[in-house]
């Protein structure tokens, strides 16, 4: 089976449910396509196998293929598919109870994301810093973390309406 075949097998299999399955079809197509020296390819493929192994609930699996990726897609000027990377690389830290790397991953994936206009995108990575920052206990940072997220302009409807709700006063 070819590398996009391993690819398209991979998607509709992790769409069922088999996550480890599916990761190890994404693992034989990034190999394939690593081979055939299509990097970015492999790459992203090494993602969709991190996102899978997540899935799966084998975390520093998840880790091993996901690291390194964001930099080549760096060194490619592709940003969009680096923001995507940075923050499969937090889940697999966060999965691993390493926080302060996650953070500092998921920081770097919304700086991106902001840089490229997809606000939904940065937001939902800062959502996921503040709900680390509530597991720590830290009420405070995660409250200064939703309340920066809700003064970045170009919000959602349903964020700016937060936004004012929030400023209501009881």
């Amino acid at each position: 089976m070819d590398a996009i075949n391993l690819m398209e097998q991979g998607k509709k299999i992790y769409r069922e449910g088999e996550y480890l399955q599916a990761a190890r079809l994404f693992e034989q197509a990034a190999q394939a396509l690593e081979q055939a020296g299509k990097i970015l390819e492999a790459a992203e493929a090494r993602n969709n196998q991190s996102v899978a192994l997540l899935m799966g609930e084998e975390a520093e699996a998840a880790l091993r293929a996901v690291e390194g990726t964001p930099q080549l897609f760096a060194q490619q000027g592709d940003t969009e598919r680096e923001a995507m990377a940075w923050g499969n690389q937090a889940a697999a830290l966060e999965a691993l109870g390493r926080l302060e790397e996650a953070i500092q991953a998921y920081r770097t994936a919304a700086e991106r994301f902001e840089a490229l206009g997809k606000s939904d995108l940065r937001a939902e990575m800062e959502k996921a810093i503040a709900a680390i920052r509530l597991k720590q206990g830290r009420f405070m940072d995660a409250g200064m973390e939703m309340i920066s997220t809700l003064q970045r302009p170009n919000l959602p409807w349903w964020q700016r309406l937060l936004r004012t709700l929030l400023r209501i006063r009881v």
